[in-house]
């Protein structure tokens, strides 16, 4: 596993934060239309959530290091005035006598100080060697691990989110065409259907069913008008600028993308899910806080180097003392509470490792189901052209025996607008694919990509 320290931004971050850096720079003076992997790139930059993400990781990256730091040697200074009266041995400890027995002359008053200087070098502290990683500097890397992978998780579910507000929106605008150009139509036509009224070569009735599908028409188009302003307006909040920003974005390609055999795509990506690495960053610390629990049961041994220097204050001179050794402390006796806390500690460990488990088992199901869903939904627009060419060669049928007087009018309009529904439905089939393809890239706990695997079979 790559070391969790040296770095705060996941690998695939770094991709993006590069990406992000070259599209806002571009944006700044060229304005190009978005893309929607430019889309999530500069959503990830911008957006508060990933800041605090960000600022997360780097106090938990200066944690580890000051628990890698708790076994190096430390340097502190101890400094002592007191005012006192009596024998000259009651002060012998911040004298520095070396004969504090000596016998008394007579009793003095005065004021005196001493200063200490302390090496201390850590032998063996919380259950480790200086030389070992103790569990201090492990649950500081475990804090960190589940830091990045809720970092991560984040991110996932942040790209998930713009890409479909981005596609949402994509799918309204090409809707909104289709209305737009249905609803120019009729008015076109109820024109020439006006005209031919006046001069007595259509009925009142054409007329009014005219209006009628106009009418109906305009408020599809103007539903369609709010829904996509509403969109944009989301849009544009999901990449952290004003709610009102001019937004151009560009449409994707109707060719989907390709996505491998579903068991192939877990064995490379199962275990670098961020929900898997973040649980396992809960096993490890809860493996952490049993070892320090332990560790409290565990001598402790110091070594220390000291010199202190005493005297009185009218004095022009001082007393030193120097001296160095080995200190240890162990608990003795605690009537059972140690061993309890282990047993406990033991218990959160064992649960723990099950919600590993589970959380795999999750994370399978979850991708399967996206994976299926994607192939239904990619399956649902194949079936759908099917259902446009029908109605299409039906409608332009309707328009050719129209012409020739052979059916009313009604039955034109009728007609163009099963058509019409007809393509407003494969429109929404081919977002709803794109739609899925996003939950399947979430799924596999992968920020948005257009194409996350290259190559065709």
């Amino acid at each position: 596993m790559r070391s969790m320290v040296d770095q705060m931004t996941p690998r695939w971050q770094w991709s993006f934060v590069t990406c992000a850096n070259l599209v806002i720079s571009t944006v700044a003076y060229a304005q190009p239309p978005l893309t929607i992997d430019s889309a999530v790139a500069q959503a990830l930059i911008h957006n508060v959530g990933m800041a605090q993400t960000r600022a997360t990781v780097a106090g938990k990256q200066e944690d580890l290091r000051a628990a890698q730091l708790m076994d190096r040697p430390t340097v502190g200074v101890e400094l002592t005035a007191l005012r006192g009266s009596g024998e000259p041995t009651s002060f012998s400890a911040v004298n520095g006598q070396s004969d504090p027995n000596a016998p008394a002359i007579k009793p003095i008053t005065g004021n005196y100080g001493a200063g200490t200087l302390v090496l201390r070098a850590p032998i063996f502290q919380n259950g480790a060697f200086f030389f070992q990683e103790s569990p201090a500097e492990s649950m500081a890397n475990g804090n960190l691990l589940k830091a990045r992978s809720d970092a991560d998780t984040q991110a996932v579910e942040l790209s998930n989110q713009v890409a479909k507000a981005y596609l949402s929106a994509l799918s309204a605008v090409e809707q909104l065409s289709l209305q737009q150009s249905a609803a120019e139509k009729l008015r076109q036509r109820l024109e020439i259907v006006h005209v031919r009224v006046r001069g007595g070569l259509s009925s009142v009735a054409d007329e009014l069913s005219t209006k009628a599908a106009l009418a109906e028409k305009n408020s599809d188009l103007n539903a369609a008008r709010r829904s996509n302003s509403l969109l944009l307006m989301q849009l544009s909040l999901a990449l952290g600028q004003e709610q009102n920003s001019k937004i151009e974005i560009t449409p994707v390609t109707t060719d989907f993308p390709y996505a491998p055999a579903i068991e192939e795509t877990l064995k490379n990506t199962l275990d670098a899910h961020p929900a898997l690495q973040s649980q396992m960053a809960n096993l490890r610390v809860a493996k952490s806080v049993l070892d320090s629990q332990r560790a409290e049961n565990s001598p402790k041994v110091v070594f220390d180097i000291t010199r202190t220097e005493a005297g009185n204050f009218y004095d022009t001179g001082t007393n030193q003392f120097v001296s160095a050794g080995v200190k240890l402390s162990m608990p003795l006796l605690d009537f059972g509470q140690g061993n309890a806390k282990i047993r406990a500690r033991s218990y959160e460990v064992q649960e723990s490792e099950q919600k590993t488990l589970q959380t795999r088992t999750t994370i399978i199901q979850n991708a399967y189901q996206a994976y299926y869903a994607y192939q239904d939904a990619v399956d649902k627009f194949e079936a759908g052209k099917a259902t446009l060419d029908r109605v299409e060669f039906q409608e332009r049928g309707s328009a050719a025996k129209r012409a020739k007087r052979m059916i009313g009018l009604e039955t034109l309009l009728q007609d163009e607008a099963s058509a019409l529904t007809a393509r407003v439905n494969q429109v929404k089939l081919r977002y709803e694919a794109w739609i899925a393809w996003t939950d399947f890239v979430k799924s596999l706990g992968r920020p948005y990509s257009s194409n996350l695997f290259a190559g065709r079979p």
